[in-house]
Formats: C-alpha cells, structure tokens, sequence
C-alpha cells in the first residue's frame, strides 16, 4: 500500500469512528440517518459576498 493509500485508510478509519459515536456503524445506517437529517441551508457559504462574483 502506497503513502496516499494509507493516508485515505487512516481517514476512513477516523471517520468511522467518528459515525460510532451517534450509534452509525454500517454503510446502510448512514444512508438512513442522512435521509432523516433535515435540509442544510449552505447559502452562507455559496452566496456572492460584497457584491462580487468571485470570492477571494
């Protein structure tokens, strides 16, 4: 297994682990639970700020 390989391991690792703790410890759990979540608004993150079209 090659650097990045192990690197993407440990990550998946790591966020499973993370899943574990609010009770999700299969593939099919987590489908469940994000089709459960309620809607996210992101337009903080994707509105144009200042009036500009491209965010620096």
């Amino acid at each position: 297994m090659n650097e990045t390989n192990a690197n993407e391991a440990q990550q998946v690792e790591k966020i499973w682990k993370a899943l574990a703790k609010y009770g999700i410890h299969t593939e099919a759990e987590l489908k469940e639970a994000v089709k459960k979540m309620k809607p996210l608004n992101i337009g903080c993150m994707v509105s144009v700020r200042n009036g500009s079209e491209a965010a620096v």
